[in-house]
């Protein structure tokens, strides 16, 4: 696989603790609102893994990136070596914890923060409020991440937004995911592991929030989930996982 490697922060947050304003990020209203998350069964039965399909474009970091200002949304707010729910927890904070955000993983759902004691790492987008408009938020590389990605799509084509793609070990039902994310407007989804995670995983959808494209109604998604897919790490980093919805 090709990993997405990152410039990381450390000469940046000198940068911002010292007063400097070169470099932009900002918390991201998620590429969609959350809304309300629909859990839905998902079946078990693995299609056959995936073909080996081009990996995400490159992502380059724009200059100038200015720092914007943010809060803890909750209490323990966990600040992680990497952006997902796998890397270890570097500390914890308290609701209304003033900090600054410095940009985004692929996917948006997760920020590069520094906090104020000069600790960088990042945080679950979901859980920030930023003063700040998300979509200016410059992506970053991810370094000592393994990545496990694909785009779900209708079988037009249509990319699908608002879909909750889940990863659990092999012998776990997908329902107990390790860590979950959700499509973003293009159909694209990105998990990230801590760097030479091995074993076998699988990766499934099992939920849809309610401001998807493809939502109808209040509340309902018009279209069948197709089952999770197997694969084993290392050796099938650098594939795609894509999913297609037919409709019922």
């Amino acid at each position: 696989m090709k990993r997405i490697t990152l410039v990381f922060v450390f000469l940046i947050a000198t940068i911002v603790l010292s007063g400097c304003a070169l470099f932009e990020t900002d918390q991201p209203t998620p590429t969609e609102p959350a809304g309300f998350i629909m859990m839905v069964p998902t079946s078990s039965t693995p299609q056959n893994l995936p073909t080996v399909t081009p990996q995400p474009t490159a992502i380059l970091l724009p200059t100038p990136i200015a720092p914007i200002p943010a809060m803890a949304d909750v209490e323990g707010l966990a600040l992680r070596e990497g952006p997902g729910k796998l890397f270890d927890i570097l500390n914890t904070y308290a609701e209304y914890t003033e900090f600054t955000v410095l940009g985004k993983a692929p996917g948006g759902q997760w920020y590069l923060v520094v906090m104020p004691n000069s600790l960088s790492g990042w945080m679950f987008a979901e859980f920030v409020t930023l003063q700040g408009d998300a979509d200016n938020l410059p992506y970053f590389n991810v370094i000592n991440a393994d990545v496990i990605y694909g785009r779900v799509s209708t079988s037009d084509g249509t990319p699908a937004s608002g879909i909750g793609v889940s990863l659990a070990q092999a012998n776990q039902d997908i329902g107990q995911s390790y860590d979950a994310t959700m499509t973003d407007v293009s159909g694209a989804y990105y998990l990230y592991l801590p760097e030479g995670t091995r074993g076998e995983y699988i990766v499934g959808i099992n939920a849809y929030n309610c401001v998807g494209n493809l939502i109808v109604g209040e509340c309902d998604l018009p279209y069948v989930l197709p089952g999770v897919q197997s694969f084993s790490l290392p050796g099938d980093l650098g594939m795609a996982f894509d999913f297609i919805l037919n409709h019922k």
